[in-house]
């Protein structure tokens, strides 16, 4: 039986703050650092333009079409983990954008406080 795959990355205890440079920190401050997992699914069946996937034991299979230009899952780890990286550039550029937009509001809230904007 074939198998498709799929990097995702999540967070993951690790005991020490000297073991990673980047650091995240879980809500009891314990530290935490970034893990790329590679994930394999395996193939229940396959037509000529879809695979369907077993993704996990409470949740449907998932129907992949085979020549989609994005994908759930990819038939090898090159292609998955090609994948993983337009993926994390676009969640990149999206979190960049919201912090811009973030940055423009508060200036535009500095300037009405400024101007006494805002005062009952």
């Amino acid at each position: 039986m074939t198998a498709w795959y799929r990097y995702v990355d999540g967070l993951e205890y690790v005991g020490d703050f000297e073991s990673v440079d980047t650091l995240f920190h879980d809500a009891d401050g314990g530290p935490m650092a970034v893990k790329i997992t590679l994930r394999k699914y395996r193939v229940i069946s396959e037509t000529p333009r879809t695979v369907l996937l077993d993704v996990g034991a409470y949740t449907k299979p998932k129907r992949v079409l085979k020549d989609a230009r994005r994908r759930f899952a990819y038939p090898t780890t090159e292609l998955a983990l090609k994948s993983f990286r337009r993926r994390k550039v676009c969640q990149q550029q999206h979190g960049e954008a919201t912090v811009n937009r973030a940055k423009a509001a508060l200036e535009l809230v500095a300037e009405m406080e400024a101007a006494g904007e805002g005062e009952a």
